[in-house]
Order: structure tokens, then sequence, then C-alpha cells
């Protein structure tokens, strides 16, 4: 992980400024975690999370996915890929989503985030919280210290919290857990199976979204 940095107004990273110590990254939402007894299905119960996200969003609200992570890394494809299966949502004529590819330097796209002004930003990563590979969860903030993040030119949180400050919206995190992170190694099954799945979960919700907002959108 590269040293700590911060954003400046437009959303530019400097990785020599050093930030302050860390505050409560105000509005990334205080989700708890699926289930980690593993009793309940994972994507079910993901979606009812993310359908009840989406859901709260205004009638003439934005929601933006961001995914992240190296396309040539093994398991930490992941977030980067599901963004580029659903950026097909930012065509449709009735969209209020956008579908944005983060790769390693997902800080490069705040400034495309800023001007979409979204009401939800659901940011997808791979991540290492000690799981079976391709276990998901949606990570609350009082637990994002002790989670290990993917191969990113600027620590995730930092980011997160920059988009906080500057969007007040809200902010979900999404991690997947990785098994292999080796260079030009394929993706492992359970992370292959787990992109489908969350693929599938979102753009059906998306495209709900969408739909039931047309009369509000541009």
């Amino acid at each position: 992980m590269s040293p700590v940095g911060s954003l400046d107004s437009e959303g530019t990273a400097n990785p020599h400024t050093p930030t302050s110590p860390a505050e409560p990254v105000g509005s990334i939402s205080p989700i708890s975690p699926v289930d980690p007894s593993g009793s309940l299905d994972s994507v079910s119960a993901l979606r009812n999370l993310l359908q009840e996200a989406i859901e709260a969003v205004p009638p003439d609200g934005r929601v933006v996915i961001l995914g992240c992570g190296s396309l040539f890394r093994g398991d930490d494809a992941a977030g980067s890929l599901i963004a580029m299966r659903l950026e097909d949502i930012n065509d449709r004529a009735d969209s209020k989503a956008c579908s944005l590819i983060g790769d390693v330097a997902p800080e490069n796209q705040t400034g495309a985030i800023k001007q979409l002004d979204p009401d939800l930003v659901l940011i997808i990563d791979a991540v290492d919280m000690g799981l079976d590979p391709g276990e998901a969860r949606v990570i609350s903030p009082d637990t994002i210290g002790g989670v290990s993040f993917s191969t990113h030119m600027l620590p995730l949180p930092i980011m997160l919290d920059y988009l906080s400050r500057e969007l007040g919206c809200r902010i979900l995190l999404l991690g997947i857990q990785v098994a292999s992170l080796e260079f030009m190694a394929s993706m492992t099954a359970e992370v292959a199976k787990t992109v489908e799945d969350l693929t599938a979960v979102l753009r059906d919700l998306l495209v709900s979204f969408c739909s039931l907002r047309q009369r509000h959108c541009y």
C-alpha cells in the first residue's frame, strides 16, 4: 500500500500531504456486515440491504457505482469487473444511475462523481476480511480500520473521507473477500461466482430504480 496522502478540493490525489488523524467518516452508512456466522445466504441478504439503500434515494436522485481493483491481479479485479459489466446502465435513456471503473486509482473518478452529484455511492472493492473467498459484506465504519484493501495508489479510507465531506451523500462500501492477488492470475472460481451474482443483483435493482423514476429523468 502506498504512503498515506490526501485529496484536494478538485479530487486530485496529493500523496505526500499527510491527513489529520482519522475522524469518523460522516456519511458512510452504519450498516452492519451480513451475518458473519454464514447462517444467511450472502447474496440474498446483500440484495435486501442494497435494495433498501437504493429505494431510499429520492425520486430525482442519482446512484453511482464505483468499482475498484486491478484487472490484472486475479481476484483484485472483482469491483472493477462488476462496474465494467454494468456500464451499459449509463446508456439508458431513463438512467439515473452511473457505473464507473476505478481500477487501481479510484480517486481519479472523484471529479466525475462530484459532477453527477449522487444521493448514493456504492463502492465495490476486493478486500481481506479473513472470510472464505468470495464472501461479500457491507463494511461498516467502525470496522473499516481492520480491513485490508486491495492495490490502490491512495488508501481507500482517505477517498471515502473525501467523498463524505464533499458530497454529503450516503456511501456504502461493499467488500468481496479475495483469495489471490497474483499478477496476471485468473480470478478464482469463488470470487468469479460472487461477481456474477452481484452483477445480476445490481443490474436488476438499478434497472428497477431507473424505470420507477423515469418521469423524473433528464
